[in-house]
């Protein structure tokens, strides 16, 4: 049996490396670092967040943003409704996603084409789409 060689690495397998360590680095700082900013803004004080500018730590503490989100009617209301229509709409799209599947398996449906070519139609045009031109048409 052949035994595995190691290779060593060159001056320039060294240097490539280098480069894709330093481009993978600032990948992963432009990619995160928007979401680090909102995290830091989050829990800065808010009429020093009003200030602006880019800043890597809170200038100055505060959970009074999270306070008032949390403490809001509201936000309570709205994650009440994400859970129920997760919980309700979760199952009955599995359904009937489930049961169209079927439908469409079988060769012999009458109005197999049809519904087909429905399906497709909606999935390519939501029911957004001409409010959406509307909308654009009456700004300008």
């Amino acid at each position: 049996m052949k035994k595995a060689s190691i290779r060593e690495n060159n001056i320039q397998d060294i240097v490539l490396n280098c480069i894709i360590y330093f481009l993978l680095v600032a990948v992963v700082l432009v990619t995160l670092y928007p979401f680090w900013n909102i995290f830091i803004i989050s829990i800065n004080d808010p009429v020093d967040a009003i200030r602006g500018g880019l800043y890597f730590w809170p200038r100055e503490f505060s959970l009074k943003p999270y306070i008032t989100v949390l403490t809001d009617r509201n936000f309570v209301d709205s994650i009440l409704v994400t859970v129920k229509r997760t919980l309700i709409g979760t199952p009955i799209a599995v359904l009937a996603t489930s049961m169209f599947a079927y439908s469409m398996s079988r060769k012999d449906l009458i109005v197999r084409k049809f519904l087909n070519i429905a399906f497709i139609f909606t999935m390519y045009f939501g029911g957004g789409i001409v409010p959406y031109y509307m909308t654009l048409k009456n700004v300008g």
